[in-house]
Formats: structure tokens, sequence, C-alpha cells
């Protein structure tokens, strides 16, 4: 019985890592705009601060997190945040989900301004 405690809690911790790591990587996007502004939020549940940019496309305002992507080797989003302009034209590379209301946003691995 406890044999199929652990494997049922191995398997459930595989699918929580797996939806922070791996399912992402299934949802790449590319938007091009005009950066409108970037800032940083406080969160409550995490430590520091998440950076977003906002990108405007058209009709549409979309919010862009930029951090760290342990996958894509990603380790410098604080440096990506300050060479970021606001006001120019960027085409942003993303991955991830947009899902607004539960706070998920799709997140840059790469930018060209």
């Amino acid at each position: 019985m406890i044999n199929f405690i652990f494997i049922i809690a191995f398997i459930l911790l595989i699918l929580f890592i797996s939806m922070g790591t791996i399912l992402p990587e299934l949802n790449r996007q590319t938007y091009e705009g005009t950066i409108v502004q970037k800032y940083k939020e406080n969160h409550l549940l995490t430590t520091g601060k998440t950076q977003f940019v906002e990108l405007k496309s058209g009709n549409d305002t979309i919010k862009i997190e930029n951090s760290d992507i342990l996958l894509r080797s990603k380790f410098d989003s604080h440096h990506l945040q300050k060479e970021i302009k606001e006001g120019q034209k960027a085409r942003i590379y993303t991955i991830g989900f947009n899902i607004p209301s539960i706070g998920l946003y799709p997140n840059l691995y790469k930018i060209e301004q």
C-alpha cells in the first residue's frame, strides 16, 4: 500500500513539473507590434518581482512576461528588460499560454527591435 502511494505521488510530481516546463513549449507564438510599456509587478506568492512587456498589435494589447526559462537556457531576462525600448517596433517570440484570468502570460525568449 505504501509503495502504491509513493508511485502515485511520483506521477503527480512529474505531471506538476511538466506543466511548468514542457507544456509551455507546445505553444509558441510570434507577436509583432509597438512596445507600449515595460514594468515590474510584485506578487505576494513569489519572491521578487515579475517583469512584463506590453505590446500593441493592431487593436490588441498583449501582456508578455519576461522571466528566465530553464529549458531555453535563458537566464538574462533582467538584462533583456533593460534593453527593451518603449515606443519601438518589435517582434517578440514567446512560449506559454495567454490565460490572464488565472495569471498565465506568454513568456518571451527572443526579441528583435
